[in-house]
């Protein structure tokens, strides 16, 4: 897996996570802010089909049973 901003360096999905809050942190300052900036992670496999996921920060619905 790779990460836009951070070129080629490799990631694992032990390490995504904490990338991701560590940008995100970066991006929005720790605060409740919404950014136009994307953090963009393309996951490289032979064994799986291309898949786009669009996070849609801000955008949250709770379900209620």
């Amino acid at each position: 897996m790779e990460f836009d901003h951070k070129g080629s360096e490799k990631f694992t999905f032990e390490n995504v996570e904490t990338e991701i809050r560590s940008k995100t942190h970066q991006l929005t300052r720790n605060s409740n802010i919404i950014v136009r900036d994307k953090i963009k992670l393309t996951v490289y496999s032979p064994n799986v089909l291309t898949l786009t996921l669009i996070d849609l920060p801000g955008i949250v619905k709770v379900f209620n049973k």
